[in-house]
Parts: C-alpha cells; structure tokens; sequence
C-alpha cells in the first residue's frame, strides 16, 4: 500500500503531500500498532496474499485471523471453548471444540454461509482492545511444516472434515439407541460436553437443581431459560406433525427471540460465544404454529365431508447473533 503512496505522489504538490503526511501521523497516534503493521507490509509491492492477526476483545474473546494460500481461517477462543471456522475456496468448514475435543459441526458449500464468514474475515471488529492487536506476515512460510503450531492447525481442513464425518454418525447412533429415554422434562438424555463454566448451555445440562448455576452465571440463566421453552422438538424426533431431522433441539422462535435477547444483554465473552455458537454456527432454526385446514371424513367419489383445522409447526430460518 505504502509503495503504491510513494509511487504514486511524486507529482503531488508539496502541500497534498503534508495533508497526507499529517494524516499518517494522525492515524500512528491515534492507533500505536498502525506503525508496526506498516513497517511488515511497506517492503511489499502489493498487500499480502497471507497474512495473520490476532486481537482481543473486550469481553474476553481471543481471536485469530488467518490466510494463507487458499485457506481463510477464524477461530474464536474464550476459556476452554474455540469455535473454528476454515474456506477452502468453495466449501467452509465450522468446529466447536471443548477442552480439544470436538462437540459440534458443520461441514457445507452453502454460498450465503461461505459469503458471510468472508465478510466477518475481513471486517475488523471496532470493540476489539487496542493494546491486543497483533500483525504477522506468514507468507514467508513455504510449506505447512514451517508455519507456526497454532496457525498451522487452522489448515487442518481435510482432517476436521473426517472428524465431522465420524461426530455426526456417533451422534446419530447415539439419539436413536436413546430415543425411548426421557429425562423428567420429556426430553431425550443427552450426555453430551456442556460450555465450560456452566450447567445448561451445550447439548445437555450438568444439573437437575433449577437455581443451580455456574461461573458464568447471566449466560447460563439464558441457557437454563431456553432450555425450559414449553415448545420444542428432539433430534431426530416429531411433534406438533414436524419432523425435526437435526443432531440438537428445535424450539419455538418465540424462545429463541428471548434467548439470543438475554445473551445481548448478558454481553459477556461466555455469552457471545455461546450465541454465536448456536446461532451462526449451528444454526438452529426455530419453528412457528399455523392453523391448516385437515380433511376428516371423505365420500365414495374422493370429495371432503367433514374437515378439520389443526395447528401444525413449521420451521422458519435461523436468526443471526
């Protein structure tokens, strides 16, 4: 960009050059990390094709920025919960791992899906902290054995595709060996890992006592909450004449509403991680009530006699966290 200024003024007046001068000191005292970014990308002729950022946000939230090649990576960490989302060119790939181990994922081509983590990749958040954003330059790297452990393991993407593979068939042997099992609330077991610091966010609850919270305690409310929605439907499981064919619960978009409300307002790093976990992630959608008109009793000729109006669930996109 810099080499692009330079060339690109020599024939500017000198008073167009000081506004632009004045303008890049602006920025270097506003923002003290713009000096060392451009110090790595003034020696290139054009902006680098690879690079990495890492930067924290003010809830607590770790989160690294990577491309390389034809790879575009984001992982979100916070305490023990990353939530890893990979490109390779047409297809993404998005992970939540707890304490390393794999609890949930998404592997798909979905235009509208790839589209939006691009432009999460290339937004920069304005809440992040200033004194945490960090720059490096990767293209120096020749080959994946020479890229940093924690950046070389955001390539990974033909091994978390098998790992996604394997979940999701452990997952569907599990429901449907545990259909018949019912929990005191109706719902099916689910012995699944739960968000560290807590009893009711994750796929399954730590506890059978209501006022029983963890450390995190206002996202937890809003899992315990959601979790008690009086409208819902078991993986793999009908109800209200609406078969919900997905590895996690469906509820009523009423709860949903008031669960990613209750995060919003929670705006903690263990709740925005959770809402984008089950929102952008996961994306579970929720389903709404309307009222069809049911043929009862039919005549010889195939022409309805008696009829009837039932309320039927059907299910309406997923919200955005």
């Amino acid at each position: 960009m810099f080499h692009l200024y330079r060339q690109s003024t020599k024939g500017l007046n000198f008073t167009y050059k000081s506004i632009l001068i004045y303008l890049y000191l602006l920025l270097a005292f506003q923002y003290p990390n713009f000096l060392l970014e451009c110090r790595h990308i003034s020696n290139e002729t054009n902006i680098p094709d690879s690079f990495a950022r890492v930067y924290t946000l003010p809830d607590g939230e770790i989160v690294t920025k990577l491309k390389w090649n034809n790879f575009t990576a984001i992982e979100t960490r916070f305490s023990n919960i990353d939530l890893i989302q990979i490109i390779k060119e047409s297809h993404v790939i998005q992970l939540w791992l707890s304490r390393g181990e794999l609890v949930d994922c998404e592997y798909t081509d979905d235009k509208h899906k790839v589209q939006l983590i691009r432009n999460e990749f290339a937004k920069i958040n304005p809440n992040m902290r200033k004194d945490s954003r960090v720059f490096t330059l990767v293209e120096n790297y020749n080959n994946l054995t020479t890229l940093p452990k924690p950046l070389k393991r955001l390539t990974e993407y033909e091994q978390f595709v098998e790992q996604c593979s394997k979940l999701h068939t452990t997952l569907r042997s599990k429901y449907e060996k545990n259909r018949t099992q019912k929990n005191r609330n109706g719902r099916i077991k689910r012995n699944l890992l739960v968000f560290p610091g807590t009893n009711w966010c994750g796929q399954g609850s730590n506890s059978q006592n209501f006022e029983d919270l963890g450390e995190y305690t206002f996202a937890d409310r809003c899992c315990r909450d959601h979790d008690r929605c009086k409208y819902s439907i078991g993986p793999f499981d009908t109800r209200y004449h609406l078969f919900n064919y997905r590895f996690h619960f469906v509820s009523h978009c009423s709860c949903d509403e008031r669960f990613r409300s209750c995060l919003k307002v929670a705006n903690s790093g263990a709740a925005n991680l959770v809402g984008k976990i089950f929102f952008n992630v996961v994306q579970t959608k929720c389903f709404m009530f309307q009222m069809d008109e049911i043929c009862q009793d039919r005549s010889w000729w195939g022409t309805c006699v008696t009829s009837k109006r039932r309320k039927r669930a059907v299910f309406r996109d997923p919200m955005t966290y």
